[in-house]
């Protein structure tokens, strides 16, 4: 693979994530078109009543998992900073499945 001067072709790890990063993005595009476009809505608004507190709860938990993640790298703890950031991404992935 041909590559400008001084770059080096992505390593299998990050190539892995870009192709997890592309289907994750495909797949809830996907969802959300579903649910915009097929999905029939439902009749009971009032037993979802709790869930903008669960958004909210969840919004508050990856904004910490972010700032303690910048933190620790700071830090140089790498392993920490990879278990936040996965914590971050876990959290907003449940705020994203809630709000839809």
């Amino acid at each position: 693979m041909a590559t400008a001067a001084g770059e080096s072709s992505p390593a299998p790890s990050d190539r892995a994530f870009l192709a997890l990063n592309a289907a994750v993005s495909v797949v809830a595009v996907a969802v959300i078109a579903w649910i915009l476009v097929v999905r029939e809505p439902a009749g009971d608004a009032h037993a979802l009543a709790f869930m903008p507190a669960v958004n909210a709860t969840m919004n508050a938990l990856a904004t910490a998992f972010l700032v303690a993640g910048y933190l620790a790298i700071r830090r140089q703890k790498r392993g920490l900073h990879r278990a936040l950031m996965l914590s971050a991404l876990g959290a907003s992935a449940i705020f994203l499945v809630g709000y839809l």
